[in-house]
C-alpha cells in the first residue's frame, strides 16, 4: 500500500508532502497504517468534502492510497473531515516530510 499525503493552508499558507509505503515500513507498523486505512473507510469515502463557508486558515489534506489494483483520493479542509478519518489524518500529519 501507498499513500501519498499533501497538508496545505493554515495561518502561513505551507504545504507539505510526504509519501508511505508500507512494504518500506516494519511490519508492526505497516499494519497499523493499514487498520487507519481500513477504519476510515477510505474507499467508499467522497472525492471531496464541501469546504467551509469561512475560516480561511484551515487545513485541506490531500490524501490518496494505492492497494493493489485499488485507488482512491480524498480532499478534505481540517473542520469537514469526518470523525473516521481524522486518525489516519492525524498520523500522516505527524510524519516527516518531504
Amino acid at each position: 500500500m501507498q499513500i501519498r499525503f499533501q497538508q496545505s493552508g493554515g495561518f502561513s499558507g505551507m504545504r507539505k508532502t510526504s509519501i508511505v509505503d508500507t512494504q518500506a515500513l516494519p511490519a508492526r507498523e505497516a499494519k497499523k497504517v493499514q487498520r487507519l486505512v481500513e477504519s476510515a473507510g477510505f474507499f467508499d469515502l467522497p472525492e471531496h468534502f464541501p469546504r467551509p463557508k469561512s475560516g480561511a486558515d484551515y487545513f485541506t489534506y490531500s490524501i490518496t492510497v494505492e492497494d493493489g489494483d485499488r485507488s482512491h483520493s480524498v480532499e478534505v479542509s481540517e473542520p469537514s473531515a469526518p470523525q473516521s478519518l481524522r486518525p489516519l489524518i492525524r498520523y500522516l500529519a505527524s510524519l516527516k516530510r518531504s
